[in-house]
């Protein structure tokens, strides 16, 4: 069998989307979701990875550019590969550790204008309920391991 070049066999690799989100509580044990303006839904804070940037930078700058704060953002607390479907390509999609933040902290609260139109600190049930469902899938699954060592991994919306 002939080897091919290096540049002819990644160039034929597959790619997938990468993303990124956080889930960050409040003092209270509240959750963090927030609105944006393109969506019919409720998301967390994050979005998609940059070409050379690993999804834990990522989730750093997301938070920083969509609420304005720079939170000690912590370990992935779940991971859920997402086949190909309808337009959108296959993904890998991951939730990180945001912390739990003050009363001063949340007052800082600067929402990125072109995006969000508001923030909402609420229990795990209403934020699934307001998220896609999907997103709810992996965001519960995170939730679940906040107090443990583990990382939840998903595949298709299926807990492993």
């Amino acid at each position: 069998m002939d080897l091919l070049p290096d540049d002819v066999f990644y160039a034929q690799l597959n790619t997938v989307n990468l993303a990124s989100g956080a889930l960050i509580r409040d003092q209270a044990g509240q959750v963090l979701i927030v609105n944006p303006s393109y969506k019919d839904t409720w998301l967390i804070p994050g979005g998609s990875v940059d070409k050379d940037e690993s999804p834990h930078e990522t989730c750093v700058r997301e938070v920083q550019e969509e609420l304005g704060l720079q939170l000690p953002i912590g370990r992935p607390l779940s991971i859920e590969y997402l086949a190909r479907r309808d337009y959108k390509p296959e993904a890998i999609h991951f939730v990180f550790d945001g912390g739990v933040i003050d009363a001063d902290t949340i007052a800082q609260i600067q929402l990125c204008p072109e995006e969000l139109t508001e923030y909402l600190f609420c229990d795990i049930n209403r934020a699934c309920e307001l998220l896609d469902p999907a997103l709810g899938v992996r965001f519960r699954a995170a939730w679940e391991k906040l107090d443990t060592a583990e990382t939840a991994y998903l595949e298709r919306g299926e807990k492993m």
